[in-house]
């Protein structure tokens, strides 16, 4: 990708280079490209998160206009910014292959798709919950774990079709797909 010449550049989280041509941040407001870039580079480079220490930022995207490029040509507004959708070889690192934007609500949900399910110690039993949209919601409880992670599951699989229904980008549409195949295969 082309570098753009810029009025300053800055050392941003210690390795993205803002290259934009005009002021980023002002009395206005910061610009909604550079908050999502910003926000990129400080979840994997800042220390804070000890999630994101593995996760990089692929070497054209250190640099913002490359990043704004990429996302003025996204379906961006109200979205988040996601690596784990999208299949690819690589998700540990935020690139234009392994990135798209998502509902918030989309985003908070994928993580419980790798819960289980859960013991109640007091009747050594496994029940079964799964938070849907915000809402946490209990299907009963079983005398295995394994008979309350094929009920989780089913709803999970319910859930996540009504979550594929939604999208636009077929990226994210392959990638739900693959993630809902995944689910109906745990056996």
């Amino acid at each position: 990708m082309m570098r753009r010449k810029s009025i300053a550049t800055n050392n941003i989280h210690g390795v993205g280079t803002n290259d934009a041509d005009y002021q980023v941040v002002s009395a206005s407001g910061t610009c909604p490209y550079y908050r999502k870039w910003e926000h990129m580079l400080e979840r994997c480079y800042s220390g804070k998160n000890k999630a994101y220490e593995a996760i990089t930022v692929c070497d054209d995207w250190l640099w913002f206009s490359n990043f704004k490029d990429w996302m003025e040509k996204q379906d961006w507004k109200g979205l988040t910014l996601d690596k784990d959708v999208i299949p690819a070889n690589n998700a540990s690192v935020y690139s234009p292959e392994t990135c798209c934007f998502i509902s918030a609500e989309l985003n908070f949900f994928l993580p419980s798709l790798k819960g289980k399910g859960y013991e109640n110690t007091a009747s050594k039993r496994f029940q079964s919950r799964l938070s849907i949209r915000g809402v946490r919601k209990c299907f009963g409880t079983y005398k295995t774990m394994a008979e309350a992670i094929a009920v989780t599951n089913s709803h999970k699989v319910v859930a996540l079709q009504d979550y594929i229904d939604e999208q636009t980008d077929p990226r994210v549409i392959e990638g739900l797909l693959k993630i809902r195949e995944e689910l109906e295969n745990v056996k």
